[in-house]
């Protein structure tokens, strides 16, 4: 009885002396000296120093999220893959190794290929046409034609699927050109399969599949 009938007082007396508390380190605060400003900007700016040992696991990260893709919803993976594709992307704007900066281009460039698949899947084709035209941009830089092949093909699939069938063709024969010259047979069956299936949809189907070796 007596000590809830305290309460509200206790309460009264924590809070004001929180509130004291607070004033006192607010009053003895000074502002940030605009010095601290410019070598916290250069800081950031600073091209991290990239291993090899951490390439290996960067790279690593992308398979795993695939697995995980099987396992998951694409809404439950659009956060951590994103999140993947913001952590690999500053990292080209240091100046690294040509080989371990090609390494790093090329996870980017299938981070950003996987997050446009996800945002495809979940409806957005907004976003699903800016990560593949990230993917595009950075592909040269990739020097990996296999995997910009592979991007691009299901860049394909996803415009065919949005009814978009002369983009669809467009993308389909582009991931042709960007393949290897020498791709598995998997892969190129795979790509003669795509381009065919897009070309059928125009009516161009029997001029086209000549085209396809």
């Amino acid at each position: 009885g007596a000590r809830a009938s305290r309460l509200p007082a206790c309460g009264r007396e924590q809070a004001s002396h929180r509130h004291q508390r607070e004033a006192a380190r607010r009053e003895g605060m000074t502002g940030p000296d605009p010095g601290d400003w410019v070598q916290l900007a250069a800081v950031a700016r600073r091209p991290s120093s990239v291993s090899t040992t951490l390439v290996d696991e960067l790279e690593q990260i992308t398979g795993r999220q695939r697995v995980l893709y099987h396992e998951l919803s694409s809404a439950e993976m659009l956060i951590p893959v994103e999140a993947h594709l913001g952590l690999l992307a500053p990292l080209l704007r240091g100046t690294q190794p040509e080989p371990v900066r090609h390494r790093i281009a090329s996870a980017a460039v299938e981070a950003a290929g996987f997050a446009a698949w996800l945002w495809f899947d979940i409806g957005d084709q907004f976003k699903t046409a800016t990560l593949y035209e990230m993917a595009a941009n950075l592909r040269a830089e990739a020097g990996n034609p296999a995997l910009g092949s592979y991007v691009t093909g299901y860049r394909a699939l996803t415009a065919e699927a949005s009814g978009r069938t002369s983009e669809a063709v467009g993308h389909a024969d582009a991931a042709r050109h960007q393949a290897p010259t020498a791709p598995s047979r998997l892969a190129r069956a795979w790509l003669c399969a795509g381009a065919a299936q897009t070309q059928a949809l125009t009516g161009g189907c029997r001029r086209r599949m000549g085209r396809l070796g």
